[in-house]
Protein backbone atom coordinates (compact mmCIF):
# COMPACT_ATOMS: atom_id res chain seq x y z
CA UNK A 1 0.00 0.00 0.00
CA UNK A 2 2.40 2.39 -0.83
CA UNK A 3 0.84 4.11 -3.30
CA UNK A 4 -2.29 5.20 -0.75
CA UNK A 5 -1.28 9.22 -1.58
CA UNK A 6 -1.85 8.70 -5.27
CA UNK A 7 -4.83 6.39 -4.45
CA UNK A 8 -6.99 8.73 -2.36
CA UNK A 9 -5.21 11.31 -4.97
CA UNK A 10 -7.53 9.60 -8.25
CA UNK A 11 -10.21 8.29 -6.37
CA UNK A 12 -11.20 11.68 -4.73
CA UNK A 13 -15.00 12.51 -3.48
CA UNK A 14 -17.18 12.95 -6.53
CA UNK A 15 -18.36 16.09 -4.65
CA UNK A 16 -14.85 17.68 -6.10
CA UNK A 17 -15.45 16.67 -9.35
CA UNK A 18 -19.50 18.46 -9.35
CA UNK A 19 -17.69 21.36 -7.88
CA UNK A 20 -19.68 20.94 -4.62
CA UNK A 21 -17.75 23.12 -1.64
CA UNK A 22 -19.00 20.97 0.96
CA UNK A 23 -21.43 18.62 2.58
CA UNK A 24 -22.71 20.74 5.06
CA UNK A 25 -26.82 22.06 4.76
CA UNK A 26 -27.39 23.96 1.75
CA UNK A 27 -29.75 26.14 0.20
CA UNK A 28 -31.44 24.65 -2.71
CA UNK A 29 -33.18 26.54 -5.52
CA UNK A 30 -36.45 26.72 -3.76
CA UNK A 31 -34.89 28.42 -0.82
CA UNK A 32 -35.57 25.68 1.24
CA UNK A 33 -32.81 24.12 3.75
CA UNK A 34 -31.69 20.57 2.74
CA UNK A 35 -30.31 18.27 4.91
CA UNK A 36 -27.21 16.11 4.11
CA UNK A 37 -27.72 12.28 4.30
CA UNK A 38 -24.72 10.07 4.24
CA UNK A 39 -23.93 6.37 4.55
CA UNK A 40 -21.14 4.54 5.34
CA UNK A 41 -20.34 1.02 4.36
CA UNK A 42 -16.85 -0.90 5.45
CA UNK A 43 -15.73 -3.36 3.00
CA UNK A 44 -13.17 -6.36 3.77
CA UNK A 45 -9.78 -5.90 4.19
CA UNK A 46 -8.33 -8.82 1.80
CA UNK A 47 -6.55 -8.65 -0.90
CA UNK A 48 -8.67 -9.52 -3.59
CA UNK A 49 -10.94 -6.68 -2.34
CA UNK A 50 -8.29 -4.17 -2.38
CA UNK A 51 -7.64 -5.03 -5.82
CA UNK A 52 -10.60 -4.94 -7.16
CA UNK A 53 -12.43 -1.69 -5.60
CA UNK A 54 -10.19 0.62 -7.44
CA UNK A 55 -11.05 -1.15 -10.50
CA UNK A 56 -14.71 -0.67 -9.88
CA UNK A 57 -14.95 2.45 -8.32
CA UNK A 58 -15.11 4.96 -11.25
CA UNK A 59 -18.16 3.32 -13.11
CA UNK A 60 -19.58 3.09 -9.14
CA UNK A 61 -19.32 7.27 -9.33
CA UNK A 62 -20.24 7.60 -13.03
CA UNK A 63 -23.57 5.31 -12.12
CA UNK A 64 -24.52 8.06 -9.27
CA UNK A 65 -23.19 11.09 -10.34
CA UNK A 66 -26.37 10.40 -13.20
CA UNK A 67 -28.99 10.71 -9.99
CA UNK A 68 -26.96 13.34 -8.44
CA UNK A 69 -25.25 11.15 -5.70
CA UNK A 70 -21.67 12.06 -4.23
CA UNK A 71 -19.51 9.13 -3.38
CA UNK A 72 -15.93 8.37 -2.04
CA UNK A 73 -13.59 5.65 -1.42
CA UNK A 74 -11.36 5.22 1.53
CA UNK A 75 -8.57 2.39 0.28
CA UNK A 76 -6.69 3.19 3.91
CA UNK A 77 -10.13 2.64 6.00
CA UNK A 78 -11.41 0.37 3.85
CA UNK A 79 -14.73 2.61 3.70
CA UNK A 80 -17.35 3.55 1.08
CA UNK A 81 -19.18 6.33 1.48
CA UNK A 82 -22.60 8.01 -0.52
CA UNK A 83 -24.07 11.22 0.34
CA UNK A 84 -27.22 13.16 -1.06
CA UNK A 85 -26.13 16.52 -2.78
CA UNK A 86 -27.91 19.77 -3.55
CA UNK A 87 -28.23 18.11 -7.40
CA UNK A 88 -30.42 14.58 -5.63
CA UNK A 89 -33.33 15.37 -7.28
CA UNK A 90 -35.24 12.04 -5.76
CA UNK A 91 -34.43 11.48 -2.00
CA UNK A 92 -35.38 7.56 -2.39
CA UNK A 93 -32.40 7.21 -4.42
CA UNK A 94 -29.57 7.35 -1.55
CA UNK A 95 -31.33 4.34 -0.05
CA UNK A 96 -30.26 2.69 -3.63
CA UNK A 97 -27.13 3.87 -3.06
CA UNK A 98 -26.60 2.63 0.32
CA UNK A 99 -28.00 -0.86 -0.80
CA UNK A 100 -25.20 -0.74 -3.52
CA UNK A 101 -22.54 -0.12 -1.24
CA UNK A 102 -23.58 -3.51 0.81
CA UNK A 103 -23.76 -5.66 -2.77
CA UNK A 104 -20.28 -4.43 -3.07
CA UNK A 105 -18.62 -5.40 -0.17
CA UNK A 106 -20.15 -8.43 -0.38
CA UNK A 107 -18.35 -9.12 -3.47
CA UNK A 108 -21.75 -9.33 -5.93
CA UNK A 109 -19.96 -8.36 -9.55
CA UNK A 110 -20.66 -4.73 -10.42
CA UNK A 111 -22.36 -5.63 -13.40
CA UNK A 112 -25.42 -6.94 -11.28
CA UNK A 113 -25.11 -4.80 -8.14
CA UNK A 114 -25.42 -1.79 -10.31
CA UNK A 115 -29.06 -3.10 -11.55
CA UNK A 116 -30.18 -1.93 -8.18
CA UNK A 117 -30.13 1.31 -9.34
CA UNK A 118 -33.30 0.81 -11.94
CA UNK A 119 -36.54 2.00 -9.95
CA UNK A 120 -37.93 -1.52 -10.59
CA UNK A 121 -35.27 -3.67 -8.98
CA UNK A 122 -34.54 -4.56 -4.98
CA UNK A 123 -32.59 -6.43 -2.99
CA UNK A 124 -32.98 -9.15 -0.13
CA UNK A 125 -30.61 -10.37 2.40
CA UNK A 126 -31.66 -13.80 3.73
CA UNK A 127 -29.50 -14.79 6.89
CA UNK A 128 -29.56 -18.78 6.45
CA UNK A 129 -26.32 -19.26 9.13
CA UNK A 130 -26.16 -19.55 12.85
CA UNK A 131 -26.34 -16.14 13.70
CA UNK A 132 -29.24 -14.59 15.52
CA UNK A 133 -31.15 -13.41 13.14
CA UNK A 134 -29.73 -16.36 10.45
CA UNK A 135 -32.29 -19.38 9.76
CA UNK A 136 -30.27 -22.23 11.35
CA UNK A 137 -30.79 -20.39 14.87
CA UNK A 138 -34.59 -19.36 14.38
CA UNK A 139 -35.60 -22.69 13.43
CA UNK A 140 -32.90 -24.81 15.33
CA UNK A 141 -31.18 -26.23 12.25
CA UNK A 142 -27.97 -28.79 13.30
CA UNK A 143 -24.96 -27.87 11.01
CA UNK A 144 -25.73 -31.08 9.93
CA UNK A 145 -29.03 -30.42 8.93
CA UNK A 146 -27.85 -27.16 7.38
CA UNK A 147 -25.05 -29.13 4.98
CA UNK A 148 -27.74 -31.64 3.47
CA UNK A 149 -30.50 -29.17 3.12
CA UNK A 150 -28.62 -26.47 1.28
CA UNK A 151 -27.17 -29.01 -0.76
CA UNK A 152 -30.86 -30.09 -1.77
CA UNK A 153 -31.46 -25.90 -2.62
CA UNK A 154 -28.42 -26.14 -4.66
CA UNK A 155 -28.60 -29.07 -6.66
CA UNK A 156 -25.70 -31.16 -8.48
CA UNK A 157 -23.30 -28.82 -10.06
CA UNK A 158 -25.77 -25.51 -8.77
CA UNK A 159 -27.95 -27.10 -11.78
CA UNK A 160 -31.51 -25.83 -9.11
CA UNK A 161 -29.34 -23.14 -8.03
CA UNK A 162 -29.61 -21.93 -11.62
CA UNK A 163 -33.19 -23.02 -12.23
CA UNK A 164 -34.40 -20.88 -9.37
CA UNK A 165 -32.62 -18.14 -10.51
CA UNK A 166 -33.73 -18.57 -14.13
CA UNK A 167 -37.48 -18.81 -13.52
CA UNK A 168 -37.39 -15.88 -11.01
CA UNK A 169 -35.60 -13.60 -13.04
CA UNK A 170 -33.18 -12.92 -10.12
CA UNK A 171 -29.38 -12.89 -8.84
CA UNK A 172 -28.53 -14.96 -6.23
CA UNK A 173 -25.49 -15.18 -4.13
CA UNK A 174 -24.38 -16.85 -1.44
CA UNK A 175 -21.96 -15.37 0.88
CA UNK A 176 -20.07 -18.43 2.34
CA UNK A 177 -22.79 -20.28 4.65
CA UNK A 178 -23.88 -17.29 6.44
CA UNK A 179 -26.02 -14.57 4.20
CA UNK A 180 -27.99 -15.14 0.68
CA UNK A 181 -27.99 -11.91 -1.51
CA UNK A 182 -30.78 -11.42 -3.89
CA UNK A 183 -31.35 -8.81 -6.44
CA UNK A 184 -34.79 -8.64 -9.03
CA UNK A 185 -38.18 -7.45 -9.01
CA UNK A 186 -40.29 -7.72 -5.98
CA UNK A 187 -42.49 -10.76 -7.22
CA UNK A 188 -38.90 -12.54 -7.89
CA UNK A 189 -37.63 -11.71 -4.54
CA UNK A 190 -40.76 -13.33 -2.54
CA UNK A 191 -40.27 -16.40 -4.63
CA UNK A 192 -36.98 -16.90 -3.80
CA UNK A 193 -37.16 -16.56 -0.34
CA UNK A 194 -40.06 -18.59 0.21
CA UNK A 195 -38.64 -21.41 -1.31
CA UNK A 196 -35.34 -20.96 0.48
CA UNK A 197 -37.03 -21.12 3.91
CA UNK A 198 -39.16 -23.86 2.95
CA UNK A 199 -36.35 -25.88 2.09
CA UNK A 200 -34.67 -24.92 5.49
CA UNK A 201 -37.37 -25.03 7.77
CA UNK A 202 -39.60 -27.54 6.55
CA UNK A 203 -37.68 -29.95 4.67
CA UNK A 204 -39.45 -29.31 1.56
CA UNK A 205 -37.56 -29.97 -1.86
CA UNK A 206 -37.39 -27.16 -4.04
CA UNK A 207 -38.75 -29.07 -7.00
CA UNK A 208 -42.28 -28.64 -5.48
CA UNK A 209 -41.75 -25.19 -5.88
CA UNK A 210 -39.91 -24.84 -8.71
CA UNK A 211 -42.73 -27.51 -11.22
CA UNK A 212 -45.38 -25.04 -9.41
CA UNK A 213 -43.99 -21.88 -10.95
CA UNK A 214 -43.13 -23.63 -14.19
CA UNK A 215 -47.10 -25.05 -14.81
CA UNK A 216 -48.27 -21.01 -14.00
CA UNK A 217 -45.54 -19.68 -16.79
CA UNK A 218 -46.93 -22.65 -19.23
CA UNK A 219 -50.67 -21.75 -18.31
CA UNK A 220 -49.95 -17.78 -18.86
CA UNK A 221 -48.45 -18.68 -22.30
CA UNK A 222 -50.67 -21.23 -23.27
CA UNK A 223 -53.95 -18.34 -22.18
CA UNK A 224 -51.83 -15.68 -24.57
CA UNK A 225 -51.26 -18.15 -27.50
CA UNK A 226 -54.95 -19.03 -27.14
CA UNK A 227 -55.99 -15.74 -27.34
CA UNK A 228 -53.49 -14.47 -29.82
CA UNK A 229 -52.51 -17.83 -31.54
CA UNK A 230 -48.80 -18.05 -33.28
CA UNK A 231 -48.15 -14.50 -32.37
CA UNK A 232 -47.56 -15.93 -29.13
CA UNK A 233 -46.67 -13.91 -25.67
CA UNK A 234 -48.28 -10.54 -25.72
CA UNK A 235 -47.97 -8.40 -22.98
CA UNK A 236 -51.26 -7.36 -22.13
CA UNK A 237 -52.68 -11.65 -22.05
CA UNK A 238 -49.69 -12.10 -19.64
CA UNK A 239 -51.44 -9.40 -17.32
CA UNK A 240 -54.28 -10.83 -17.69
CA UNK A 241 -53.60 -14.77 -17.31
CA UNK A 242 -51.56 -13.31 -14.21
CA UNK A 243 -54.64 -11.57 -13.04
CA UNK A 244 -56.60 -14.65 -13.07
CA UNK A 245 -53.59 -16.98 -11.67
CA UNK A 246 -54.59 -17.56 -8.21
CA UNK A 247 -50.74 -18.74 -6.95
CA UNK A 248 -48.60 -17.34 -3.99
CA UNK A 249 -46.03 -16.37 -6.33
CA UNK A 250 -48.38 -14.47 -8.85
CA UNK A 251 -49.70 -11.69 -6.34
CA UNK A 252 -49.31 -8.92 -9.15
CA UNK A 253 -50.83 -5.57 -8.66
CA UNK A 254 -53.27 -3.78 -10.66
CA UNK A 255 -50.85 -1.12 -10.71
CA UNK A 256 -48.70 -3.69 -12.78
CA UNK A 257 -51.62 -4.45 -14.68
CA UNK A 258 -52.61 -0.84 -15.82
CA UNK A 259 -48.60 -1.02 -17.09
CA UNK A 260 -49.20 -3.98 -19.48
CA UNK A 261 -52.42 -2.36 -20.84
CA UNK A 262 -50.38 1.01 -21.97
CA UNK A 263 -48.19 -1.47 -23.43
CA UNK A 264 -51.12 -2.35 -25.76
CA UNK A 265 -51.27 -1.33 -29.65
CA UNK A 266 -54.27 -0.91 -31.87
CA UNK A 267 -52.89 -4.22 -33.97
CA UNK A 268 -53.33 -5.81 -30.66
CA UNK A 269 -57.36 -4.14 -30.33
CA UNK A 270 -57.78 -6.18 -33.78
CA UNK A 271 -56.10 -9.43 -33.11
CA UNK A 272 -58.26 -9.13 -29.94
CA UNK A 273 -61.76 -8.74 -31.63
CA UNK A 274 -60.67 -11.02 -34.46
CA UNK A 275 -59.76 -13.93 -32.17
CA UNK A 276 -63.33 -13.31 -30.49
CA UNK A 277 -64.91 -14.37 -33.96
CA UNK A 278 -62.95 -17.33 -35.30
CA UNK A 279 -62.85 -18.76 -31.33
CA UNK A 280 -65.08 -20.88 -29.79
CA UNK A 281 -63.37 -21.65 -26.38
CA UNK A 282 -65.21 -19.80 -23.73
CA UNK A 283 -62.34 -19.80 -21.86
CA UNK A 284 -60.73 -17.43 -24.89
CA UNK A 285 -64.08 -15.59 -24.63
CA UNK A 286 -64.20 -14.56 -20.80
CA UNK A 287 -60.10 -13.35 -21.65
CA UNK A 288 -61.29 -11.05 -24.08
CA UNK A 289 -64.33 -9.86 -22.47
CA UNK A 290 -62.08 -8.86 -19.29
CA UNK A 291 -59.42 -7.69 -21.39
CA UNK A 292 -61.62 -5.40 -23.73
CA UNK A 293 -63.09 -3.89 -20.86
CA UNK A 294 -60.48 -3.71 -18.57
CA UNK A 295 -58.56 -1.29 -21.84
CA UNK A 296 -61.64 1.03 -21.61
CA UNK A 297 -61.43 1.47 -17.24
CA UNK A 298 -57.93 1.75 -17.28
CA UNK A 299 -55.76 2.00 -20.64
CA UNK A 300 -54.46 5.67 -22.17
CA UNK A 301 -57.72 7.94 -23.58
CA UNK A 302 -56.32 7.38 -27.19
CA UNK A 303 -56.46 3.27 -26.96
CA UNK A 304 -59.44 3.60 -25.20
CA UNK A 305 -61.25 5.83 -27.49
CA UNK A 306 -60.71 3.68 -30.27
CA UNK A 307 -62.63 0.37 -28.80
CA UNK A 308 -65.65 2.97 -27.49
CA UNK A 309 -65.73 4.58 -31.47
CA UNK A 310 -68.49 3.88 -33.52
CA UNK A 311 -66.67 1.73 -35.83
CA UNK A 312 -65.22 -0.67 -33.46
CA UNK A 313 -68.78 -1.14 -31.69
CA UNK A 314 -70.74 -1.66 -35.10
CA UNK A 315 -68.00 -4.32 -35.94
CA UNK A 316 -68.24 -6.07 -32.50
CA UNK A 317 -72.14 -6.19 -33.00
CA UNK A 318 -71.94 -7.54 -36.61
CA UNK A 319 -70.22 -10.49 -35.14
CA UNK A 320 -72.64 -10.77 -32.31
CA UNK A 321 -75.16 -11.17 -34.87
CA UNK A 322 -73.41 -13.13 -37.44
CA UNK A 323 -72.77 -15.52 -33.98
CA UNK A 324 -75.93 -15.36 -32.23
CA UNK A 325 -76.02 -19.22 -31.82
CA UNK A 326 -72.74 -19.08 -30.30
CA UNK A 327 -73.98 -17.52 -26.73
CA UNK A 328 -70.40 -17.12 -25.25
CA UNK A 329 -69.44 -15.10 -28.24
CA UNK A 330 -72.95 -12.70 -28.36
CA UNK A 331 -72.74 -12.56 -23.69
CA UNK A 332 -69.05 -11.19 -24.29
CA UNK A 333 -69.60 -8.61 -26.85
CA UNK A 334 -72.76 -7.61 -25.49
CA UNK A 335 -70.53 -7.10 -21.71
CA UNK A 336 -67.63 -4.60 -24.22
CA UNK A 337 -71.13 -2.64 -25.65
CA UNK A 338 -72.14 -2.28 -21.63
CA UNK A 339 -68.67 -1.10 -20.46
CA UNK A 340 -68.15 1.17 -23.77
CA UNK A 341 -71.63 2.74 -23.00
CA UNK A 342 -70.90 3.18 -19.13
CA UNK A 343 -67.53 5.15 -20.26
CA UNK A 344 -69.21 7.76 -22.24
CA UNK A 345 -72.21 8.42 -20.02
CA UNK A 346 -69.53 8.98 -17.75
CA UNK A 347 -67.37 10.99 -19.47
CA UNK A 348 -70.39 13.19 -20.73
CA UNK A 349 -71.25 13.69 -16.86
CA UNK A 350 -68.14 15.27 -16.31
CA UNK A 351 -67.61 16.96 -19.74
CA UNK A 352 -70.94 18.44 -20.14
CA UNK A 353 -69.76 21.18 -22.60
CA UNK A 354 -67.83 19.25 -25.09
CA UNK A 355 -69.42 18.89 -28.03
CA UNK A 356 -67.68 16.00 -29.68
CA UNK A 357 -67.94 14.03 -26.92
CA UNK A 358 -71.88 13.76 -26.73
CA UNK A 359 -71.83 13.43 -30.47
CA UNK A 360 -69.59 9.76 -30.04
CA UNK A 361 -72.02 8.74 -27.33
CA UNK A 362 -74.99 9.20 -29.75
CA UNK A 363 -73.41 7.43 -32.60
CA UNK A 364 -72.69 4.44 -29.99
CA UNK A 365 -75.91 4.29 -29.29
CA UNK A 366 -77.63 4.35 -32.52
CA UNK A 367 -75.35 1.80 -33.48
CA UNK A 368 -76.73 -0.57 -31.10
CA UNK A 369 -80.13 0.42 -30.99
CA UNK A 370 -79.68 -1.07 -34.85
CA UNK A 371 -79.38 -3.88 -33.73
CA UNK A 372 -81.94 -4.44 -31.28
CA UNK A 373 -84.53 -5.77 -33.01
CA UNK A 374 -81.72 -8.73 -33.16
CA UNK A 375 -81.37 -9.28 -29.67
CA UNK A 376 -84.99 -9.30 -28.28
CA UNK A 377 -85.78 -12.13 -30.46
CA UNK A 378 -83.18 -14.19 -28.05
CA UNK A 379 -85.32 -13.47 -24.89
CA UNK A 380 -87.79 -15.99 -25.99
CA UNK A 381 -88.26 -18.94 -24.02
CA UNK A 382 -91.11 -20.78 -25.68
CA UNK A 383 -88.94 -22.98 -27.78
CA UNK A 384 -86.41 -24.37 -25.79
CA UNK A 385 -86.34 -27.31 -23.97
CA UNK A 386 -83.02 -27.43 -21.81
CA UNK A 387 -84.48 -27.97 -17.72
CA UNK A 388 -82.45 -27.07 -15.05
CA UNK A 389 -83.85 -28.34 -11.59
CA UNK A 390 -83.68 -26.47 -8.42
CA UNK A 391 -84.60 -26.80 -4.88
CA UNK A 392 -88.22 -25.58 -5.05
CA UNK A 393 -88.37 -27.41 -8.70
CA UNK A 394 -87.01 -26.89 -12.01
CA UNK A 395 -86.94 -24.42 -14.70
CA UNK A 396 -87.53 -25.50 -18.18
CA UNK A 397 -85.72 -23.33 -19.74
CA UNK A 398 -83.57 -21.35 -17.32
CA UNK A 399 -83.22 -17.79 -17.65
CA UNK A 400 -79.38 -18.27 -18.79
CA UNK A 401 -76.46 -15.82 -18.90
CA UNK A 402 -76.75 -14.46 -22.73
CA UNK A 403 -80.77 -13.43 -21.32
CA UNK A 404 -79.85 -11.74 -18.75
CA UNK A 405 -76.65 -9.66 -20.36
CA UNK A 406 -79.67 -8.28 -22.83
CA UNK A 407 -81.97 -7.16 -20.24
CA UNK A 408 -78.95 -5.67 -18.57
CA UNK A 409 -77.98 -4.14 -21.62
CA UNK A 410 -81.33 -2.53 -21.74
CA UNK A 411 -81.32 -1.58 -18.13
CA UNK A 412 -77.85 0.51 -19.23
CA UNK A 413 -79.23 1.93 -22.14
CA UNK A 414 -81.69 3.44 -20.49
CA UNK A 415 -79.50 5.11 -18.18
CA UNK A 416 -78.08 7.09 -21.22
CA UNK A 417 -80.54 9.37 -21.54
CA UNK A 418 -81.34 9.58 -24.94
CA UNK A 419 -84.86 10.14 -26.63
CA UNK A 420 -84.43 8.19 -29.19
CA UNK A 421 -83.12 4.77 -26.98
CA UNK A 422 -86.25 5.41 -25.67
CA UNK A 423 -88.61 5.73 -28.74
CA UNK A 424 -86.70 3.00 -30.06
CA UNK A 425 -87.60 0.44 -27.10
CA UNK A 426 -91.45 1.68 -27.54
CA UNK A 427 -91.49 0.62 -30.88
CA UNK A 428 -89.17 -2.33 -30.56
CA UNK A 429 -91.79 -3.63 -27.59
CA UNK A 430 -88.57 -3.97 -25.50
CA UNK A 431 -89.83 -3.12 -21.80
CA UNK A 432 -93.02 -5.91 -22.08
CA UNK A 433 -90.92 -8.58 -22.68
CA UNK A 434 -89.11 -7.71 -20.31
CA UNK A 435 -91.78 -7.40 -17.61
CA UNK A 436 -92.70 -10.86 -19.04
CA UNK A 437 -89.17 -12.29 -17.42
CA UNK A 438 -89.48 -10.83 -14.45
CA UNK A 439 -92.89 -12.78 -13.54
CA UNK A 440 -92.04 -15.73 -15.50
CA UNK A 441 -88.62 -16.38 -13.34
CA UNK A 442 -89.61 -15.09 -9.57
CA UNK A 443 -86.52 -16.52 -8.16
CA UNK A 444 -83.62 -14.75 -10.53
CA UNK A 445 -82.50 -11.81 -8.32
CA UNK A 446 -80.30 -10.55 -10.71
CA UNK A 447 -82.71 -9.96 -13.05
CA UNK A 448 -85.36 -8.27 -10.89
CA UNK A 449 -82.57 -5.62 -10.01
CA UNK A 450 -81.79 -4.92 -13.68
CA UNK A 451 -85.97 -4.97 -14.22
CA UNK A 452 -86.12 -2.69 -11.09
CA UNK A 453 -83.77 -0.23 -12.65
CA UNK A 454 -85.98 -0.37 -16.17
CA UNK A 455 -88.61 0.50 -14.54
CA UNK A 456 -87.25 3.22 -12.09
CA UNK A 457 -85.42 4.65 -15.47
CA UNK A 458 -88.94 5.07 -17.31
CA UNK A 459 -90.73 6.59 -14.56
CA UNK A 460 -88.06 9.45 -14.03
CA UNK A 461 -88.02 10.00 -17.55
CA UNK A 462 -89.19 13.48 -18.92
CA UNK A 463 -90.77 11.71 -21.77
CA UNK A 464 -94.26 11.45 -21.62
CA UNK A 465 -94.53 9.10 -24.31
CA UNK A 466 -92.14 6.49 -21.95
CA UNK A 467 -94.26 6.82 -18.99
CA UNK A 468 -97.93 5.94 -20.85
CA UNK A 469 -96.09 2.99 -22.45
CA UNK A 470 -94.88 1.88 -18.88
CA UNK A 471 -98.45 2.48 -17.66
CA UNK A 472 -101.06 1.30 -20.48
CA UNK A 473 -99.30 -0.60 -22.72
CA UNK A 474 -97.11 -2.58 -20.50
CA UNK A 475 -100.27 -2.76 -17.58
CA UNK A 476 -97.25 -2.79 -15.01
CA UNK A 477 -99.91 -1.87 -12.51
CA UNK A 478 -102.33 -4.43 -13.18
CA UNK A 479 -99.20 -7.35 -13.38
CA UNK A 480 -98.29 -5.85 -10.13
CA UNK A 481 -102.15 -6.32 -8.54
CA UNK A 482 -102.15 -9.84 -10.22
CA UNK A 483 -98.51 -10.83 -8.63
CA UNK A 484 -99.73 -9.22 -5.45
CA UNK A 485 -102.66 -11.69 -5.19
CA UNK A 486 -100.62 -14.82 -6.41
CA UNK A 487 -97.87 -14.31 -4.21
CA UNK A 488 -97.28 -18.11 -4.14
CA UNK A 489 -95.46 -20.23 -7.32
CA UNK A 490 -98.50 -21.59 -9.32
CA UNK A 491 -98.18 -25.65 -10.63
CA UNK A 492 -101.31 -24.87 -12.70
CA UNK A 493 -99.82 -21.68 -14.50
CA UNK A 494 -97.57 -22.26 -18.18
CA UNK A 495 -94.33 -20.37 -17.10
CA UNK A 496 -90.81 -21.81 -17.12
CA UNK A 497 -90.65 -21.61 -13.72
CA UNK A 498 -92.43 -25.05 -11.87
CA UNK A 499 -92.87 -26.23 -8.72
CA UNK A 500 -92.19 -29.98 -7.29
CA UNK A 501 -95.26 -32.02 -7.43
CA UNK A 502 -96.50 -32.82 -3.69
CA UNK A 503 -95.06 -30.15 -1.66
CA UNK A 504 -96.94 -26.42 -1.10
CA UNK A 505 -95.54 -24.44 -3.45
CA UNK A 506 -93.04 -21.81 -2.36
CA UNK A 507 -93.46 -17.99 -1.84
CA UNK A 508 -92.10 -15.66 -5.12
CA UNK A 509 -88.89 -14.69 -4.38
CA UNK A 510 -89.78 -10.99 -6.14
CA UNK A 511 -92.25 -9.76 -3.99
CA UNK A 512 -89.40 -7.41 -2.32
CA UNK A 513 -88.85 -5.93 -5.61
CA UNK A 514 -92.49 -5.14 -6.39
CA UNK A 515 -92.86 -3.26 -2.96
CA UNK A 516 -89.86 -0.90 -4.20
CA UNK A 517 -91.19 -0.51 -7.53
CA UNK A 518 -94.62 0.12 -5.86
CA UNK A 519 -92.94 2.89 -3.55
CA UNK A 520 -91.03 4.19 -6.43
CA UNK A 521 -94.53 4.60 -8.23
CA UNK A 522 -96.37 6.30 -5.65
CA UNK A 523 -93.14 8.92 -4.94
CA UNK A 524 -92.99 9.38 -8.97
CA UNK A 525 -97.24 10.01 -8.91
CA UNK A 526 -97.22 12.94 -6.08
CA UNK A 527 -94.64 14.49 -8.79
CA UNK A 528 -95.88 13.57 -11.95
CA UNK A 529 -99.77 14.33 -12.63
CA UNK A 530 -100.48 11.87 -15.24
CA UNK A 531 -99.30 8.98 -13.18
CA UNK A 532 -101.20 10.13 -10.12
CA UNK A 533 -104.57 10.52 -12.12
CA UNK A 534 -103.90 7.02 -13.46
CA UNK A 535 -103.53 5.63 -9.92
CA UNK A 536 -106.51 7.17 -8.59
CA UNK A 537 -108.88 5.88 -11.43
CA UNK A 538 -107.69 2.09 -10.60
CA UNK A 539 -110.01 0.88 -7.68
CA UNK A 540 -107.48 -1.93 -7.70
CA UNK A 541 -104.66 0.04 -6.57
CA UNK A 542 -105.92 2.21 -4.09
CA UNK A 543 -107.32 -0.78 -2.40
CA UNK A 544 -104.14 -2.93 -2.39
CA UNK A 545 -102.40 0.44 -1.57
CA UNK A 546 -104.01 0.33 1.62
CA UNK A 547 -104.57 -3.46 2.60
CA UNK A 548 -100.99 -4.57 1.54
CA UNK A 549 -98.23 -1.94 0.67
CA UNK A 550 -98.79 0.54 3.52
CA UNK A 551 -98.96 -2.84 6.09
CA UNK A 552 -95.61 -4.22 4.69
CA UNK A 553 -93.91 -0.80 4.48
CA UNK A 554 -94.58 -0.54 8.53
CA UNK A 555 -93.20 -4.31 9.09
CA UNK A 556 -90.36 -4.05 7.04
CA UNK A 557 -89.43 -0.13 8.53
CA UNK A 558 -86.41 -1.53 10.42
CA UNK A 559 -86.16 1.61 12.38
CA UNK A 560 -89.75 0.77 14.16
CA UNK A 561 -88.50 -2.45 15.32
CA UNK A 562 -87.87 -2.97 19.08
CA UNK A 563 -84.04 -4.13 18.92
CA UNK A 564 -83.54 -0.80 16.32
CA UNK A 565 -81.95 -0.45 12.99
CA UNK A 566 -78.95 -2.71 12.83
CA UNK A 567 -75.69 -1.66 12.45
Amino acid sequence: MGNNENVSYELRPLAERMNIENFDPSLGEDGITHPVTSFTRKFPDREDMILRMPKIWPTVESSLENYGISCSLDMVEHTMTVSTTTKTMDPDVIVKARELTELLSLQIPLSEAIRILDANMRCDFIEIGPLRQGLCAKYGISEEQFTERWKRFQGPNKIRFKTIQRLTGCYISAQGRSTVSLIGKSEGLKMVRTILVDCMRNKMHPSVHIRRIRKNIQNERGLAKTLYGKGGYRCIMEASALMKTSSDFHEHSSTKFIERLHELRDSDIEAIADKVRSSDSLEVNVNAEDTLCAVMRLAPPGLASKICSPIFIRRLLEYAVENSHRKSVLTCLLSVCIEALRRNAYISEHQPAHGSTITVKNEIVAVMLDNLGDLLKLLDVSSADNMLLTTYGKLQPPLGKLRLKIVEFISVLLTVGIQATEKQLIHTEAIPRVLDLFFKYPYNNFLHHHVENIIVSCLESRNGPLVQHLLHECDLVRKILEAEKNSTLDADSVTPTIPVNGRSPPRNGNIGHLTRISNKIIQQGNNNKEIQAYLQGNSGWTEGHADVLLKRNAVENVCQWECGRPT
